[in-house]
């Protein structure tokens, strides 16, 4: 059974551009000493939650991000994770659940949109509308909590693939407040999925041939 919750990366946080003061800004390459990076998660509170599975994955995805989150708090990194509406939606109960504790202490809430779409393909309405209704659930938890819901991240990091949409989507996240939070270095873990699944669980089995190693 697969245990993935996510697609981790490593992250510089970015505030939506404004290309006039983006062109009166100096590059400036900080000391190795200076170089943060931003721990993130996709796809929470679980992947393949509202795909094949449905509630079946709701102990999995459970165990998963308690997994996640002890990890991380047992080495004292702090992580964003970065939320799917539709994805709690389809856990139920346990969805909401599972989100409470990435919203405590060192670790945030990140809007991921509603239903993951890309970009690319959608109009400035249809882009305003994936970001409102990804904070159906967070906004609510986070400002309960006394904080502020302050990073978007494009569903495969796609920002638009025209001028025109990349500054109109860009106006709508400055409406609503958030800073641009764009994955720099990505393990691109989901390349794996097909030896997490079926009957590639089978340890005696080999790769058909032709197939090629991931490395």
């Amino acid at each position: 059974m697969r245990t993935r919750l996510v697609m981790a990366g490593l992250v510089l946080l970015l505030t939506p551009a404004d290309p006039a003061r983006s062109q009166a800004i100096e590059p400036v390459c900080p000391s190795p000493h200076d170089r943060t990076v931003a721990i993130t998660f996709d796809d929470l509170p679980y992947a393949r939650a509202g795909d094949a599975g449905g509630q079946e994955l709701a102990a999995v995805a459970r165990a998963t991000n308690e997994a996640i989150l002890a990890g991380l708090a047992v080495r004292n990194v702090p992580a964003i994770g970065f939320v799917v509406d539709r994805r709690v939606q389809a856990l139920g109960e346990i969805g909401q659940a599972l989100l409470q504790p990435w919203n405590t202490g060192q670790f945030e809430l990140g809007n991921h949109s509603a239903n993951h779409p890309d970009s690319n393909t959608l109009d400035v309405d249809a882009f305003r509308r994936e970001v409102i209704d990804g904070e159906a659930t967070i906004r609510p938890m986070v400002e309960k909590a006394g904080r502020t819901l302050r990073f978007f991240r494009f569903p495969y990091n796609h920002l638009g693939d025209t001028d025109q949409r990349r500054e109109a989507f860009e106006r709508v996240l400055g409406e609503r407040g958030y800073h641009l939070a764009a994955s720099t270095i990505d393990t691109s873990d989901y390349v794996f999925d097909a030896a997490m699944n079926g009957h590639w669980r089978d340890p005696i089995r080999r790769w058909p041939a032709g197939s090629k190693t991931l490395t």
